[in-house]
C-alpha cells in the first residue's frame, strides 16, 4: 500500500477525537540524556499527515509528578485517547503512564505500541491491565487506521496488526504486511517530541565525549536479513532500506533546523553493500557531520575501513557476541571467530574505534566455552569488548526456548520484573556463578585503565572526569558528565585525541563516597538492600571490609548474579525485601531506579525507601 494513497483515502466523519502521545520518563532526573524514541515520533508524523488531531507530552523534560502532568494536559487538550509504547526493558515506566491515565478518566482510550507488544501481545497486554488496543509491528499505518475506527466507531476485527479485549481473552488480528517503501513515509515527527530540548542534554552512546553533542538518531532500514537467537526485529522480518536520498534529506534538514553535529545510525545493520557506504560517508564528510552505524565482521574489509577513515566515521559498532565458533553457531550468527578477530585488527589498526559484546549464556554455552571466550577476551583486552549475560528478551527464539522449558515459567511476571537474566545454557549454576563473577572483575584485573583518573561533583548533580589515555597519553577532561557513568556498567571514556576507550578506576575518592553515604543510612540499627550486582559494586563489595556487615544484604533479580558470592556472602533475589526488617533500599543500577522504583512498589510494599547511588554520594 502507498501510504500517501491512504492518507488521501481516508473519509471521515463529523466526530472527530483527540489524541496524546506520551513519551515514557526514561530518564532518572530532568537533564539527563536518553534514547530519542523514534518509533513514537513517526507513529506521531504519520497520524499528523493523516490529518489527526494530535498532541504530544515528552514526560522527559518536564519535572513533576507523571500522574498530575498527564492530568492536566488531558484537561487542558479534552483528550479521547492516549498513545505510549517501547520495548521489553521498559514496562514498568510505560505500566505507569497508562495507570495514570485510567486513574484520571477510566473512558480515555489507551493504547500501546512497540517491541513489547509486538514480541508478546498477550503477555503485554495481560501485564499492562491498562491498555485497550495494543499496534503490533510497525505503527505508522496500523495506528492511522485504529484511529480512523475509533473516531467512526466501527469494528475492529478486520484491521491488521492490533491486539484487544474481547470478552474475556485478547483477540490478536491478523498480521499486517511491512511497509515495503519506507521512503513513503513523513519524517518524524522532531518538532512535536522537543528534538531541541533532547539534542542539549549528554549523549547515550558508548563513546561518551563532548564530539557526541547535538546527536540525533536516524533509521535507514528495518529489520535484518539475519535471524540470530538472540534478537527480534520488531519492524517484521523482511530487510527494508531507505533510499539514501531520503535519508540524506533527512539528515541535512536536521543540521539545518537543529544544528545536529552527530547521526546515529540506528539501524540493526546499516548496510551490506560497500558502495552505499561510500557515498553515505562522502556525503556525511561533505556536510562535516561525524556519524556512526552497526556492521557484521564478515563485512569488514581494508576497503571499508580505509573509506571509513577518510570521512567523519567515529564509532563502528560489532555484532561480536562470543568468541567460541560452536556459540556463534548455536547463536545462527553465521560468522567466525577468525572474522572477528579479522575485523577488529583491520579497525584497530586504521585507528577505527570498535564495540561490541560478548554475550555469555547461550542455549550451548558450556563452561568450556565460556573459558574459551573469557581468555580470548583477556589476550586481546586493548578491545575495550563489554562483557555480560544473554537475556531472552520475548519475541527471540531463546526466549520461546526458555518458556518451552519452563526456565520461565510464567511470562507476565517474568516481563513485569524486567526481564532478568536466567540460566538458559548447558552451564551448571555453580559454574555460572564462577563465570559471572569473573566477567565482573576482568576489566579490571586485564584491561589498562585510564591514568591519574578523578572526578569532581558538579552543582548540578553532574561530574567533571579528568584522565590520562593510556594509549597516547593526552590528558583528558571529560565535562558535564552524567554522574550515573561512575557507575555503569561500561565503565570506558574515549580519547578525544585517539579515540581509544578506556576503563575509569574505581578510585578510593569514590569508594569512601559510597561507603560514607551507607553509613549516614545507619546500616549498624537496620538492614539494608544493596540492589545491583554491577562491574562497580562487585570490586567494592568484595574488596572493602565494611560490605561484611550482615545488615548490608546483595540483591539482584538476575538469575547468575544471585549465584556469585561476594565478600563470602550471597546474593539474594529481591524477594528477599519481604523481610519488613530491609526498610531502605540503595540502587547500584542508576539508570534503572524508576523500573526498581515500581517493581518494589508493585511486588514489595510502597514503604520501601529507595535511594539512588548517586544521589547518595551526592548528598555526602
Amino acid at each position: 500500500m502507498n501510504i500517501n494513497s491512504f492518507y488521501k483515502n481516508l473519509k471521515r466523519k463529523e466526530k472527530r477525537l483527540n489524541f496524546l502521545y506520551v513519551v515514557p520518563r526514561f530518564v532518572n532526573s530532568i537533564g539527563d540524556g536518553y534514547a530519542f524514541p523514534l518509533g513514537l515520533a513517526c507513529e506521531s508524523a504519520s497520524m499528523k499527515a493523516a490529518g489527526f488531531k494530535v498532541s504530544v507530552i515528552n514526560l522527559n523534560h518536564i519535572e513533576g509528578d507523571i500522574h498530575n502532568i498527564l492530568s492536566k494536559e488531558i484537561e487542558k487538550n479534552c483528550i479521547d485517547v492516549v498513545c505510549t509504547g517501547g520495548i521489553s526493558l521498559y514496562y514498568s515506566v510505560i505500566s505507569i503512564i497508562l495507570r495514570s491515565v485510567k486513574k484520571y478518566n477510566s473512558n480515555i482510550v489507551t493504547i500501546v505500541g512497540g517491541g513489547m507488544v509486538t514480541a508478546e501481545p498477550n503477555v503485554a497486554m495481560e501485564a499492562l491491565g491498562y491498555a485497550d488496543y495494543g499496534v503490533i509491528g510497525e505503527g505508522e499505518i496500523t495506528i492511522c487506521e485504529l484511529a480512523f475506527a475509533l473516531e467512526n466507531s466501527f469494528l475492529r476485527d478486520d484491521i491488521p496488526g492490533i491486539v484487544f479485549k474481547k470478552g474475556d481473552t485478547w483477540q490478536v488480528t491478523k498480521k499486517r504486511d511491512e511497509i515495503r517503501d519506507l521512503d513513503d513515509l513523513p519524517m518524524p515527527d522532531y518538532e512535536g517530541f522537543d528534538l531541541h530540548t533532547h539534542l542539549t542534554l549528554p549523549p547515550t552512546t558508548p563513546m561518551y565525549n563532548e564530539a557526541t553533542k547535538r546527536m540525533a538518531f536516524v533509521e535507514g532500514s528495518r529489520s535484518c536479513p539475519y535471524k540470530c537467537t538472540f534478537c527480534f526485529n520488531t519492524t517484521g522480518n523482511r530487510y527494508r532500506q531507505r533510499s539514501l536520498e531520503s535519508i540524506l534529506k533527512e539528515v541535512r534538514y536536521l543540521q539545518e533546523h537543529y544544528n545536529v553535529q552527530f547521526i546515529y545510525m540506528v539501524d540493526e545493520l546499516f548496510a551490506t553493500k560497500f558502495e552505499r557506504v561510500k557515498v553515505f560517508n562522502y556525503e556525511m564528510k561533505r556536510l562535516n557531520i561525524a556519524w556512526t552505524c552497526a556492521f557484521r565482521v564478515d563485512n569488514i574489509t581494508p576497503e571499508l575501513v580505509n573509506e571509513l577513515k577518510d570521512g567523519t566515521f567515529a564509532y563502528m559498532l560489532l555484532g561480536l557476541e562470543s568468541a567460541d565458533d560452536s556459540v556463534l553457531k548455536s547463536m545462527n550468527k553465521k560468522v567466525t571467530v577468525s572474522q572477528i578477530e579479522k575485523a577488529l585488527q583491520l579497525g584497530f589498526d586504521a585507528g577505527i574505534h570498535c564495540g561490541g559484546n560478548f554475550i555469555f549464556g547461550d542455549i550451548a554455552e558450556t563452561y568450556e566455552t565460556a573459558l574459551n571466550t573469557l581468555n580470548w577476551w583477556k589476550r586481546n583486552s586493548k578491545y575495550n569488548i563489554s562483557l555480560t549475560f544473554i537475556t531472552p528478551y520475548p519475541g527471540t527464539n531463546i526466549y520461546k526456548d526458555a518458556c518451552e522449558k519452563k526456565i520461565i515459567r510464567d511470562p507476565v511476571k517474568y516481563l513485569k520484573n524486567g526481564c532478568p537474566e536466567v540460566n538458559i545454557s548447558k552451564m551448571s549454576d555453580y559454574e555460572m556463578g564462577i563465570i559471572a563473577k569473573e566477567i565482573f572483575v576482568a576489566p579490571y584485573k586485564y584491561s589498562e585503565q585510564i591514568n591519574d583518573f578523578s572526578y569532581e561533583m558538579l552543582s548540578n548533580g553532574r561530574a567533571k572526569c579528568e584522565g590520562k589515555c593510556c594509549s597516547c597519553g593526552s590528558v583528558n577532561i571529560w565535562s558535564d558528565m552524567p554522574l550515573s557513568m561512575l557507575f555503569a556498567s561500561n565503565r570506558r571514556l574515549q580519547c578525544k585525541k585517539c579515540g581509544q576507550k578506556h576503563v575509569m578506576p574505581i578510585i578510593d575518592q569514590l569508594k569512601n563516597s559510597v561507603v560514607d553515604g551507607i553509613k549516614n543510612l545507619d546500616p549498624e540499627s537496620r538492614s539494608i538492600g544493596l540492589w545491583g550486582i554491577t562491574h562497580f559494586s562487585v570490586i567494592v563489595f568484595d574488596e572493602l571490609t565494611f560490605f561484611n556487615n550482615p545488615n548490608l544484604v546483595f540483591i539482584d533479580n538476575a538469575f547468575p548474579k544471585q549465584k556469585m558470592i561476594i565478600n563470602k556472602k550471597k546474593v539474594y533475589s529481591p524477594d528477599v525485601l519481604h523481610d519488613e526488617r530491609i526498610e531502605t533500599v540503595v540502587v547500584f543500577y542508576p539508570n534503572l531506579i524508576k523500573v526498581i522504583e515500581d517493581q518494589v512498589f508493585e511486588n514489595y510494599g510502597a514503604e520501601k525507601n529507595i535511594v539512588n547511588v548517586c544521589d547518595l554520594i551526592f548528598t555526602v
